[in-house]
Protein backbone atom coordinates (compact mmCIF):
# COMPACT_ATOMS: atom_id res chain seq x y z
CA UNK A 1 0.00 0.00 0.00
CA UNK A 2 1.62 3.54 -0.99
CA UNK A 3 1.75 6.43 0.81
CA UNK A 4 -1.48 8.25 -0.75
CA UNK A 5 -3.97 5.56 0.18
CA UNK A 6 -2.88 5.46 4.03
CA UNK A 7 -3.44 9.17 3.64
CA UNK A 8 -6.29 8.54 2.04
CA UNK A 9 -7.50 5.99 4.44
CA UNK A 10 -7.04 8.59 7.14
CA UNK A 11 -8.70 11.55 5.29
CA UNK A 12 -11.99 9.02 5.31
CA UNK A 13 -12.08 8.46 8.77
CA UNK A 14 -11.34 11.63 10.03
CA UNK A 15 -14.05 12.82 7.34
CA UNK A 16 -16.55 10.14 9.04
CA UNK A 17 -15.61 11.24 11.85
CA UNK A 18 -16.42 14.97 11.77
CA UNK A 19 -19.56 14.16 9.72
CA UNK A 20 -20.93 12.35 12.66
CA UNK A 21 -19.77 14.53 15.06
CA UNK A 22 -21.26 17.31 12.75
CA UNK A 23 -24.32 15.40 12.70
CA UNK A 24 -24.80 15.05 16.13
CA UNK A 25 -24.00 18.70 17.41
CA UNK A 26 -25.38 19.76 14.33
CA UNK A 27 -22.78 21.91 13.29
CA UNK A 28 -22.60 22.99 9.58
CA UNK A 29 -19.02 23.66 9.87
CA UNK A 30 -17.83 20.44 11.39
CA UNK A 31 -20.49 18.71 8.19
CA UNK A 32 -18.68 20.77 5.78
CA UNK A 33 -14.83 20.09 7.26
CA UNK A 34 -15.93 16.10 7.06
CA UNK A 35 -17.65 15.87 3.58
CA UNK A 36 -14.03 17.59 2.32
CA UNK A 37 -11.90 14.74 3.94
CA UNK A 38 -13.89 12.50 3.04
CA UNK A 39 -14.20 13.13 -0.75
CA UNK A 40 -10.52 14.21 -0.42
CA UNK A 41 -9.94 10.75 1.42
CA UNK A 42 -11.68 8.78 -1.51
CA UNK A 43 -10.28 10.22 -4.71
CA UNK A 44 -6.76 9.69 -2.81
CA UNK A 45 -7.59 5.97 -1.86
CA UNK A 46 -9.61 5.23 -5.40
CA UNK A 47 -7.41 7.19 -7.53
CA UNK A 48 -8.93 10.54 -9.65
CA UNK A 49 -10.26 8.51 -12.82
CA UNK A 50 -11.64 5.34 -10.84
CA UNK A 51 -13.59 8.13 -7.97
CA UNK A 52 -14.48 10.47 -11.26
CA UNK A 53 -16.24 7.37 -12.65
CA UNK A 54 -18.10 6.16 -9.31
CA UNK A 55 -19.30 10.11 -8.45
CA UNK A 56 -20.59 10.60 -12.37
CA UNK A 57 -20.76 7.28 -13.88
CA UNK A 58 -22.26 4.68 -11.70
CA UNK A 59 -24.26 5.98 -8.97
CA UNK A 60 -25.33 9.47 -10.79
CA UNK A 61 -28.52 10.42 -8.88
CA UNK A 62 -26.97 9.43 -5.56
CA UNK A 63 -23.94 11.99 -6.66
CA UNK A 64 -26.42 14.63 -7.62
CA UNK A 65 -28.06 14.09 -3.65
CA UNK A 66 -25.04 13.80 -1.90
CA UNK A 67 -23.84 17.14 -3.26
CA UNK A 68 -26.71 18.93 -3.06
CA UNK A 69 -26.90 18.13 0.34
CA UNK A 70 -23.38 19.75 0.72
CA UNK A 71 -23.95 22.98 -0.97
CA UNK A 72 -27.16 23.08 1.27
CA UNK A 73 -24.84 22.68 4.29
CA UNK A 74 -22.55 25.17 2.81
CA UNK A 75 -25.39 27.47 2.74
CA UNK A 76 -26.35 27.66 6.45
CA UNK A 77 -29.12 24.71 5.90
CA UNK A 78 -27.67 22.23 7.88
CA UNK A 79 -30.67 20.23 8.62
CA UNK A 80 -31.72 19.56 5.77
CA UNK A 81 -28.56 19.27 4.44
CA UNK A 82 -27.76 16.41 6.33
CA UNK A 83 -30.81 14.61 5.54
CA UNK A 84 -30.26 15.36 1.62
CA UNK A 85 -26.87 14.25 1.83
CA UNK A 86 -27.36 11.05 4.28
CA UNK A 87 -30.01 9.95 1.83
CA UNK A 88 -27.29 10.61 -0.81
CA UNK A 89 -24.44 8.56 1.30
CA UNK A 90 -26.44 5.83 1.82
CA UNK A 91 -27.27 5.35 -2.07
CA UNK A 92 -23.53 5.86 -2.63
CA UNK A 93 -22.22 3.96 0.12
CA UNK A 94 -24.57 1.46 1.00
CA UNK A 95 -22.66 -1.21 -0.84
CA UNK A 96 -19.82 -1.45 0.92
CA UNK A 97 -21.93 -1.83 4.67
CA UNK A 98 -21.42 -5.98 4.15
CA UNK A 99 -17.50 -5.32 3.90
CA UNK A 100 -17.82 -2.78 6.75
CA UNK A 101 -19.65 -5.35 9.22
CA UNK A 102 -17.14 -8.22 8.15
CA UNK A 103 -13.93 -5.51 9.03
CA UNK A 104 -16.00 -4.52 12.61
CA UNK A 105 -16.38 -8.11 12.95
CA UNK A 106 -12.87 -8.90 12.78
CA UNK A 107 -11.42 -6.18 14.78
CA UNK A 108 -9.51 -7.73 17.98
CA UNK A 109 -11.76 -6.15 20.84
CA UNK A 110 -14.78 -4.40 19.42
CA UNK A 111 -15.26 -7.59 16.75
CA UNK A 112 -17.33 -9.50 20.13
CA UNK A 113 -19.55 -7.22 20.56
CA UNK A 114 -20.83 -7.90 17.11
CA UNK A 115 -21.67 -11.69 18.09
CA UNK A 116 -23.94 -10.56 20.48
CA UNK A 117 -27.48 -12.04 20.23
CA UNK A 118 -29.74 -9.06 19.40
CA UNK A 119 -26.79 -7.51 17.32
CA UNK A 120 -25.45 -10.45 15.41
CA UNK A 121 -29.38 -11.04 14.00
CA UNK A 122 -29.98 -7.25 13.13
CA UNK A 123 -26.32 -6.86 11.24
CA UNK A 124 -26.75 -9.84 9.09
CA UNK A 125 -29.98 -8.62 8.01
CA UNK A 126 -28.51 -5.13 7.64
CA UNK A 127 -25.72 -6.62 5.53
CA UNK A 128 -27.52 -9.10 3.83
CA UNK A 129 -25.52 -12.20 4.44
CA UNK A 130 -25.43 -14.45 7.07
CA UNK A 131 -22.62 -16.06 9.75
CA UNK A 132 -22.07 -18.98 11.87
CA UNK A 133 -23.25 -19.28 15.45
CA UNK A 134 -19.92 -19.43 16.96
CA UNK A 135 -17.78 -17.05 17.93
CA UNK A 136 -14.54 -16.33 15.96
CA UNK A 137 -11.61 -17.82 17.81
Amino acid sequence: MDDSRKIGIGLSLFGFIFISLGAILFDSKLVSLGNLLLVSGIVLVVGYKRSFQFFIYRRRRASFFFFVGLVLILLRWPIIGLFVEGFGMINLFGDFVPMLVLVARQTPFIGKIFYLPGLRQLMDRWSGYTTASTLPV
